[in-house]
């Protein structure tokens, strides 16, 4: 499997007791959307591998997911998973609402901002300390734009565009006129 046909789905903790659980994290809204899954697929040495769940539970919270995979039998092989991320198929990634969209699913949208017009395409979105930045490029340049719900006007799937309302002076920072 290709990480170009999968989303990052969380990553492993740590070990949970001695019969090879791990505690895993999910990195999604809603973790008990993916309480049924079978499998996943872990990153080890930048391939895919994957791992088929024997068992997966939660706490009484929802944060912490327990994982028992197959083939995994004791402590030390699970803490040799610790830190690995975990991947799953696009395929599992919930239906959106007409204007919300997946990150994934703009890349190469067109970015137009109310005010300024047309300014440029989605090249990826990246994590600045606890702020998301879209990262537009635009001729030789990047703009850098805040992630923020109240930015996003439209997002128009069939034509791949995204209508922005971006706050006065934010491009001028990146493109003098």
């Amino acid at each position: 499997m290709q990480k170009t046909n999968c989303f990052e789905l969380g990553y492993i903790v740590k070990s949970h007791g001695l019969d090879g659980k791990v505690q895993a994290f999910f990195d999604v809204e809603d973790p008990s959307l993916y309480s049924k899954i079978t499998a996943v697929f872990l990153e080890q040495k930048g391939a895919l591998v994957p791992y088929f769940i024997e068992s997966i539970g939660s706490s009484s919270d929802g944060e912490k997911i327990f994982m028992k995979f197959e083939d995994i039998g004791h402590k030390d092989q699970a803490d040799e998973l610790k830190g690995s991320k975990l991947f799953l198929s696009l395929e599992f990634l919930p239906k959106l609402e007409k204007d919300s969209f997946y990150f994934h699913d703009v890349i190469g949208f067109a970015v137009e901002d109310l005010k300024k017009g047309a300014i440029g395409t989605v090249k990826e979105f990246v994590e600045a300390g606890p702020q998301l930045i879209m990262v537009v490029s635009f001729e030789d340049k990047e703009i850098l734009i805040p992630f923020h719900d109240d930015f996003f006007v439209q997002v128009i799937h069939d034509k791949k565009e995204i209508k922005m309302d971006l706050p006065n002076g934010l491009v001028d920072l990146y493109i003098k006129e």
